[in-house]
């Protein structure tokens, strides 16, 4: 512990000499950087690690669209290796397809809507000249599509695609090789 205060600054005499104190300040002024450059190469290599365990939608991303309904997943790959080949070889990651909802979502509101109609009512307000039996009858209606919708997307969701695929490649040129 003595050997830390006595050359500090704050016990300097007037007989001292003023080159310590500067030795010292250079000392610290190396140890910082040296830890400063030590920290970013580590965090750089961390980074990419990071980096090259996840893909995201921005990296590689191609939005591709005019399918017909009934096109596979397989098959909208084979289509990108094949039309690729001859430039280079194409990892595809993944294809994310797109599928029409609007129905669903429409219903969705639609049952929102109700309720709150719902809870009005309950409260005693009036609501738009609806009584609660018309209210009770919508809301079965619109929860009885809800559940044919999400049967039919549980059992046939093929029916609802919308012929457009998000394309996620490995690479930004699909391959890091080319084809000679």
């Amino acid at each position: 512990m003595l050997a830390l205060v006595v050359p500090s600054l704050g016990n300097r005499d007037t007989n001292d000499s003023i080159l310590v104190p500067q030795i010292m300040n250079l000392l610290f002024v190396i140890a910082m950087m040296i830890s400063i450059l030590y920290f970013r190469k580590y965090q750089k290599k961390i980074e990419i690690a990071c980096d090259k365990n996840e893909i995201t939608p921005a990296d590689y991303t191609l939005f591709a669209q005019n399918f017909p309904p009934a096109t596979t997943i397989g098959e909208i790959t084979n289509y990108f290796k094949d039309v690729a080949k001859d430039i280079r070889d194409v990892e595809v990651t993944k294809i994310v397809p797109a599928y029409f909802i609007g129905d669903y979502i429409r219903l969705l509101r639609r049952k929102f809507k109700l309720i709150k109609m719902a809870q009005k009512l309950h409260a005693g307000k009036k609501v738009g000249g609806i009584d609660q039996k018309e209210l009770d009858e919508e809301l079965t209606e619109v929860y009885t599509k809800i559940t044919e919708f999400e049967e039919e997307c549980a059992t046939n969701l093929e029916s609802k695609f919308a012929g457009c695929v998000f394309i996620t490649f490995e690479h930004e040129e699909g391959s890091s090789s080319k084809k000679t």
